[in-house]
């Protein structure tokens, strides 16, 4: 990627993440950011593929239906328990893994019932 789309970017003060027009960007973890023109996939996504993306759109789906409080709690308790992740990404991991146990360390450590 040419140095001057990068510059474009940064002068434009964007923090983008994904796709954005023709390029994929993200920020590495040196925070420095990262370009490259998007590559449009070679061969059709997997049986496993699938599954795991219909899987992550039905917790996103459930995440949405969580009253507002409810999603509130979830990202105050990640905040509060220092973790570097949003409430959104403490509630995925929740969904995928079902460690109930995580959770109630979290609930412990920060006083907010997540799981009722």
């Amino acid at each position: 990627m040419k140095t001057d789309a990068k510059r474009l970017f940064k002068i434009w003060g964007w923090n983008t993440q994904g796709d954005f027009g023709p390029y994929t960007c993200y920020t590495d973890k040196r925070k420095k950011l990262v370009i490259f023109l998007r590559a449009p996939p070679r061969v059709p996504a997997s049986p496993w593929q699938r599954r795991n993306r219909d899987r992550l759109k039905a917790i996103a789906a459930k995440w949405r239906a969580l009253a507002p409080a409810t999603r509130c709690k979830w990202s105050t308790a990640a905040t509060k328990a220092h973790l570097r992740i949003s409430g959104y990404n403490l509630y995925t991991f929740w969904q995928t893994r079902r460690d109930d146990q995580i959770v109630r360390t979290i609930e412990h450590q920060t006083g907010i019932h997540l799981l009722s």
